[in-house]
């Protein structure tokens, strides 16, 4: 069993995801989820992976991986893969006793070599690409490299009398934020056909990243109404737009361009170096991405999924399932 600060010194060391970190497996536990923490090397940290435990109906289950394994980049080829077998072998010990059907990973780098035991996973949970923006340019060249309009819409909305509230504590009496927050979230993603976890969830890490220090929340407001927000999740000199949304009544005022335009100078100032608008894609979400596109930035695409069968017969069964839904 390792520590909290050894495990987050190398998830940092070699610029994981904020999916990897302790402080996220410490939330999927509050969400009442089991998890694992395995870590390779004695002396020196070579690899590690957060693994949690997803539940399915049916008293299904499968063990995944978010954006993870890490490996050491310093490592070659084939011992990074000495290290993977080591990790798995872990995995599947725990995926035998949990008797679940899969693993499932979604690294957040190439592994740089092949897992002849993996398939290509037919649904993913993590978006496959995202729009990232370097921060280690000054905010005249940031804000000038955005689009014209969105410029504008910036300008508009200060004009208007958009206000943005910044939360980077949990006190008691932002409760009522929270409640306002998860509305919007909830509601955009019902308009716009986006996956909403229950209310509960939002609640339960705006509480635990705003106390913990690893989350702070941008809140819009007009004529003392909150109009929508955004929470970003810091980690490793990364900012993350996690979970977000403004009022649909409220479109005109532009709130979004001037939250993300705050949001980027907040996290400059904490120190972030890359800024991530947290998913994109042309096809399923053109307007968001559309949007996310006029503040600059580069399209990262991560690697594909990969699910490992634990079961064969309930894999195969599950595989069929979802390539049925897909018709």
């Amino acid at each position: 069993m390792t520590d909290q600060s050894k495990w987050n010194q190398f998830l940092i060391q070699e610029k994981g995801s904020f999916l990897q970190s302790w402080e996220w497996g410490t939330f999927q536990e509050n969400l009442g989820k089991k998890t694992w923490r395995f870590q390779i090397g004695r002396e020196k940290t070579l690899g590690q992976a957060l693994v949690i435990k997803e539940n399915l109906p049916f008293h299904l289950s499968f063990l995944y991986v978010p954006f993870g394994p890490t490996l050491a980049v310093s490592l070659s080829p084939s011992e990074r893969r000495e290290v993977w077998q080591a990790l798995l072998r872990k995995i599947q010990a725990v995926g035998k006793k949990e008797k679940a059907f899969a693993i499932k990973i979604e690294p957040f780098k190439p592994f740089g070599f092949e897992l002849p035991e993996a398939k290509k996973s037919l649904k993913r949970i993590q978006p496959q690409k995202t729009l990232v923006l370097n921060l280690q340019k000054p905010l005249e060249v940031l804000f000038k490299n955005f689009s014209v309009r969105s410029r504008y819409n910036i300008r508009l909305a200060q004009r208007k009398g958009v206000k943005i509230i910044h939360l980077a504590d949990n006190l008691p009496q932002n409760d009522n934020y929270f409640s306002k927050f998860t509305d919007f979230v909830t509601q955009t993603a019902q308009r716009k056909s986006f996956h909403a976890y229950p209310k509960a969830y939002y609640k339960k890490l705006l509480k635990q990243s705003l106390s913990e220090k690893w989350g702070e929340l941008f809140l819009a407001e007009y004529q003392k109404k909150i109009i929508g927000g955004y929470l970003i999740i810091f980690f490793a000199q990364q900012a993350a737009c996690l979970h977000g949304a403004v009022g649909y009544q409220y479109r005109a005022l532009k709130a979004s361009h001037l939250l993300q335009w705050e949001q980027i100078k907040a996290a400059k100032k904490r120190g972030a170096r890359i800024y991530d608008f947290w998913g994109v894609d042309e096809k399923l979400w053109p307007g968001v991405t559309f949007f996310k596109k006029s503040f600059g930035g580069t399209t990262l695409t991560y690697p594909s999924g990969l699910d490992i069968p634990l079961s064969r017969f309930i894999f195969s069964t599950y595989s069929w399932y979802q390539k049925l839904k897909k018709r």
